[in-house]
């Protein structure tokens, strides 16, 4: 799953707890215009989850799936 932190209907925070509640251990990555800890993002905060910081490449995302998906 991929979800931006800040949307206008929904945190990214309660759209990744709305899907964890039927899927335990999706792989999430969470894109956020701030820095993981400013956002209270820092590691290990959230399982099975990477944080991309705008502006990031295809290949940010492209590593960041694959290391979630044990493809690295």
């Amino acid at each position: 799953m991929v979800t931006d932190l800040t949307m206008p209907q929904i945190t990214g925070m309660d759209h990744i707890a709305a899907i964890r509640e039927v899927a335990p251990l999706v792989p999430v990555v969470i894109i956020s215009g701030y820095s993981p800890e400013l956002a209270g993002l820092g590691e290990g905060r959230l399982p099975r989850a990477a944080v991309l910081t705008k502006p990031f490449s295809g290949e940010d995302l492209g590593r960041a799936l694959a290391r979630l998906l044990g493809d690295d």
